[in-house]
């Protein structure tokens, strides 16, 4: 037997997966459920052309205050979901992922959730929503979606986290509740763990 350790620089997508089939194949063996699917929701705007994802910009901590302060501010008043976006759900049985093709729908995409449902719980990895498009209820709309979608499942718990400049003031006005904290993370900021009974 022949074992070398070698560390990878860059994306290593192929490894990582070689990683996880190694992971998956162990916890099939002990997990009570094998009931895994990865969803995604987003909301699009008709009047602006479908051109991909939207290019990444710098962000200054006053430009993440300001976004996250606005954030803070949507009322807990609900919009009509057609007057303001078309919502797409899609799920992936088994975590299987697609290469996603952004023009193949009309309108682009100006924010969206996604995560899994595993067994009885969701788990929110991304609520998002461009600035030009927010205090729009979208990131309420995009969260109750998700929410009915899991439920749709059989899921009765939601878990995410998020960093202290994004939305730990946002999410306990949808019945979240804080339920761990890390200060320090990455470095002078905080990561905040939030649950919800679904």
């Amino acid at each position: 037997m022949s074992i070398r350790i070698e560390s990878l620089s860059g994306p290593s997508e192929a490894e990582r997966q070689c990683v996880r089939r190694i992971l998956q194949r162990y916890n099939l063996a002990h997990f009570e459920t094998t009931d895994e699917q990865e969803f995604t929701i987003v909301a699009r705007d008709d009047e602006l052309t479908a051109c991909g994802p939207l290019p990444l910009e710098p962000e200054t901590v006053a430009d993440a205050s300001a976004a996250s302060a606005e954030d803070a501010t949507l009322s807990e008043g609900s919009t009509a979901p057609g007057d303001i976006i078309s919502a797409k759900s899609t799920t992936s049985p088994g975590g299987n992922d697609e290469a996603p093709n952004p023009g193949a729908e009309s309108g682009q995409i100006i924010g969206g959730i996604y995560g899994t449902m595993f067994g009885q719980w969701l788990e929110i990895d991304v609520l998002a929503i461009d600035p030009a498009h927010r205090r729009q209820h979208l990131g309420e709309l995009l969260l109750r979606q998700a929410e009915n979608t899991a439920r749709a499942h059989g899921c009765r718990h939601c878990l995410l986290c998020t960093f202290g400049f994004q939305g730990k003031d946002y999410y306990p006005r949808f019945g979240y509740r804080e339920i761990f904290h890390i200060e320090g993370y990455p470095k002078t900021g905080t990561e905040h763990w939030f649950v919800k009974d679904l």
